[in-house]
């Protein structure tokens, strides 16, 4: 399947789960409340989150990474089928999705109470720390690595510049 049908099928499922998310019930505590001290002002109540919206988030940022991911994809040369590049991609989807499941399990447990602490800070906060930033650095280093074969190889680049060359001479005879 061509990357931007995978791109369209990630997007109409983050507009399902929008959708879902419009039709759920603020439940007790979910809908703005008054300000005690400023009444022109709302603010939102206090409730723990339930299992359902935390499926719901869960569900949510993963088909943002993955839409992430695709987009970094679309990028990549066309002339040559993705074939190998397609795994690195896979894999580091995996990796950013894993990551992401990691804090989503450790803000599961300190919704319910507990108060693991990963070097000095919550679960979920130290994932999201020490997992979640440095994932992308893989697509960062994979692109510096790779972008000559991958994105924008030489002949590709030269090719460019001869046309651009050749609108400039065209443009000057015209002007």
């Amino acid at each position: 399947m061509k990357v931007p049908w995978v791109l369209f099928a990630i997007l109409l499922a983050l507009c399902v789960v929008v959708g879902i998310v419009m039709t759920l019930a603020p439940g007790v505590g979910g809908g703005a409340v008054q300000h005690p001290t400023i009444p022109s002002m709302e603010q939102s109540g206090s409730r723990p989150e339930s299992p359902e919206v935390l499926w719901i988030a869960a569900i949510l940022g993963s088909l943002e990474i993955l839409f992430f991911v695709g987009c970094l994809a679309l990028g990549m040369r066309k002339r040559e089928h993705l074939g190998r590049r397609a795994w690195t991609f896979v894999v580091g989807g995996f990796l950013y999705v894993g990551a992401f499941t990691v804090m989503m399990i450790a803000y599961a447990g300190f919704v319910q109470g507990d108060v693991t602490l990963v070097l000095s800070f919550p679960a979920p906060t130290a994932a999201l720390i020490y997992l979640i930033w440095f994932v992308p650095g893989f697509f960062v280093v994979l692109y510096v690595v790779t972008f000559d074969r991958w994105v924008l190889a030489p002949e590709d680049l030269e090719r460019f510049e001869k046309i651009v060359e050749a609108r400039r001479k065209r443009e000057g005879q015209v002007g």
